[in-house]
């Protein structure tokens, strides 16, 4: 076995022992939180096609984001801010042709803080292989990578789009790198990968990325379980997968789990302790999970082991058709939930978690319920991977582009009530019979991180009696005013446990319609070479004298748009021959048909 690395000693100095593991979690600064209750917080809305994140070993400042186009993107865990630079930027290397084609894995070197090398999975632009490729991180900014950096590690020629896998992790112990890969595509495993052991595809690849000689692009360890067989590829350390995404290392056991996507009626979880020497065959495609799918189909070579879990795409407790596989929780902030693996389904918008205990699953709970996933804010759509940032608390990446957090649910915080106006601000002329505001409290924040659901009750504080509330239980409400006052209003904003309330003054000012002859900047009753000269006054000069009470009046040419235009407009009128000031003549201020934005008056409240 490997030795683990120095930076790795020195964590477990530095840090004491973890349980069973490389190293403890650092968790200064975290308060934990009793039992079990979790939620989930939005951590970022606007990613594209997120389908990884992870972080760099020990550094607990950065999370890692996959984007399947082509690009790493960097969240800052302090800020909260995701780099607007990319990390890395390889579109243009990428295949991005088929729905399972992309940038597809990420993980960094277990010594990258001093060689700065991490790694990626992608399938060619060129062709649709995949590639395990080596980058190296500027040394200038660890926030970029140097993409002229490239090596290739490993090119495996794909027959199909699908079934790449494409997952990579080092385990955490003996510091190689293990490479999922599916059995190719199409369906049904038609070319036999999975079980052919002189093929690539269908396994999970163990290979050493700091070959002695130092000059190839890797080694195979000398505990490869088939290091010795000339008849099997040497890089091989498990045989039989269909198409695992994706699969992780307990962070503090070494034990994995392989969640293994099914064809079309099982899908399951697969666990290898961490005492294993590999040479395993998960059974495809001659079973899918324990079905036999196959039954003509011989096993290759290897310890045949079935799942530790499945669940059928109909008629199960949990359905669905594409497992998604995850992480156990190693953090801080939730000790009692230590050792509990989170996975979910492509297709169900739902999360689950289950223990191993003594080489059983137990506990399987659909968490759906207590993640308040029907709140919008927290709506999952297709969960696409887990992952965990430097401390071991648990990421979620949706496909739609939304990246989320599981956090303890503790103790229920007040919502914050808060109230929005349309008109803003709620300032009103009423020159008809009634007028009315929007009263929008959707702002109101929970204080929980969006997970629970508010009600809305408005009512009336002050004011006079001319005014109706059109929706009194609404998160917005219409008012309708029809005599003038100063009216106060109160929003009630509940999450069932707590309340908070926000109040609103609307004045609504009766306005008696004024007369204004179009054209008649200065308010004369006519329209002269005064109101030009008033106009040019007001827009070049300015000062006293050039003010003009009614801009809709001073529109000579009802363009919507006070301008040089108008003044010409008028002297053109006056001088020239030309046309006067459009239909309709005398009409009222503020009640122009013809729809514009100019304000009608000088005073807003008075006349807008």
């Amino acid at each position: 076995m490997r030795i683990v690395p120095v930076v790795s000693v020195l964590l477990l100095v530095c840090l004491g022992p973890g349980e069973g593991g490389v190293r403890a979690q650092d968790c200064d600064g975290v308060t934990p939180a009793g039992g079990e209750a979790i939620t989930l917080a939005l951590v970022h809305p606007l990613l594209d096609r997120p389908v990884g994140v992870s972080s760099a070993p020990g550094d607990p400042s950065r999370l890692f984001i996959l984007e399947q186009s082509g690009f790493v993107r960097v969240l800052d865990l302090k800020t909260g801010a995701l780099l607007s630079a990319p990390f890395l930027s390889i579109s243009s290397r990428v295949a991005q042709s088929g729905s399972e084609q992309g940038l597809l894995g990420l993980a960094f070197h277990p010594e990258w803080q001093t060689n700065r090398l991490f790694f990626v999975n992608y399938t060619r632009a060129t062709d649709g292989a995949t590639v395990i490729a080596r980058f190296e991180i500027d040394p200038n900014n660890p926030n970029r990578a140097l993409a002229g950096t490239e090596a290739t590690v490993l090119t495996v020629a794909q027959p199909f789009s699908n079934h790449n896998g494409g997952h990579l992790e080092f385990d955490p112990f003996d510091g190689y790198l293990y490479i999922g890969l599916g059995d190719g595509g199409d369906s049904n495993d038609p070319r036999g990968h999975a079980q052919n052991p002189d093929s690539l595809l269908g396994k999970l690849l163990r290979i050493d990325v700091d070959p002695i000689d130092g000059e190839s692009a890797y080694s195979i360890p000398p505990d490869n379980p088939y290091v010795a067989d000339p008849g099997i590829r040497p890089e091989i350390w498990a045989l039989g997968l269909r198409n695992p995404w994706r699969y992780s290392f307990d962070r503090e056991t070494g034990d994995l789990y392989i969640a293994d996507v099914g064809e079309s009626a099982r899908e399951e979880i697969d666990f290898v302790p961490a005492d294993s020497e590999g040479g395993l065959n998960f059974e495809w495609k001659r079973r899918e999970g324990t079905r036999i799918a196959h039954g003509s189909v011989e096993f290759g070579p290897g310890t045949l082991m079935p799942p530790i879990f499945e669940y059928s795409h109909t008629g199960s407790a949990i359905t669905g058709c594409a497992i998604i596989g995850g992480v156990v929780y190693r953090g801080c902030a939730l000790p009692d939930l230590r050792g509990t693996y989170f996975f979910a389904d492509f297709c169900t918008e739902r999360v689950y978690s289950l223990r191993v205990v003594d080489g059983q699953a137990t506990g399987l709970l659909d968490r759906t319920p207590e993640l308040n996933l029907s709140i919008p804010t927290t709506k999952l759509r297709s969960v696409s991977a887990f992952g965990t940032d430097a401390n071991g608390e648990i990421y979620i990446c949706d496909i739609t582009g939304k990246l989320y957090k599981i956090v303890p649910r503790t103790e229920n915080l007040a919502p914050t009530a808060v109230i929005r106006t349309d008109p803003s601000p709620p300032e009103l002329l009423l020159l008809g019979e009634e007028i009315q505001i929007v009263l929008d409290a959707s702002q109101s924040d929970d204080g929980d991180h969006g997970t629970q659901e508010l009600t809305f009750a408005w009512e009336k504080l002050e004011g006079p009696e001319g005014d109706t509330i059109l929706s009194p239980d609404a998160v917005a409400t219409a008012v309708t005013f029809t005599e003038e006052g100063i009216y106060t209003y109160r929003a009630t904003v509940s999450d069932g446990l707590a309340v908070d309330t926000a109040e609103v003054t609307v004045l609504v000012v009766r306005v008696d319609p004024t007369i204004f002859i179009r054209g008649d900047s200065n308010d004369d009753g006519k329209v002269d070479i005064s109101d030009g000269i008033r106009t040019l006054s007001f827009l070049f000069v300015g000062g006293e004298g050039s003010e003009i009470r009614c801009q809709d009046a001073a529109d000579a040419n009802d363009s919507g748009t006070l301008d040089l235009s108008d003044g010409i407009f008028t002297f053109n009128y006056l001088f020239a021959g030309n046309a006067a000031p459009p239909a309709p003549g005398p009409t009222e201020c503020g009640i122009d048909p013809t729809a514009d934005l100019l304000p009608s008056c000088e005073m807003p409240l008075v006349c807008q």
